[in-house]
């Protein structure tokens, strides 16, 4: 069974793509496929990270980045 497509490029929210470049469940090719399909992409990193990196790694430094989008498009 295929699930349908969520037509990501009707949302008109800012969005920030963090991807890791070693993640085999959210892979680069996939998430480089989606990142053209986005009309309010602000920002797109790949990073030297797999899929658990980004919750369990010892390399947080990407996380400034993900500070500095929410503060720049925070409307509070």
């Amino acid at each position: 069974m295929i699930p349908p497509e969520i037509p990501i490029s009707d949302i008109d929210i800012p969005i920030a793509m963090f991807v890791g470049k070693y993640d085999t469940l959210a892979t680069p090719w996939d998430n480089r496929e989606n990142k053209d399909k986005i009309k309010n992409l602000v920002l797109y990193e790949e990073l030297e990270l797999d899929h658990l990196s980004f919750m369990m790694g010892k390399d947080m430094t990407y996380f400034k980045s993900v500070l500095d989008v929410l503060n720049q498009y925070n409307d509070h």
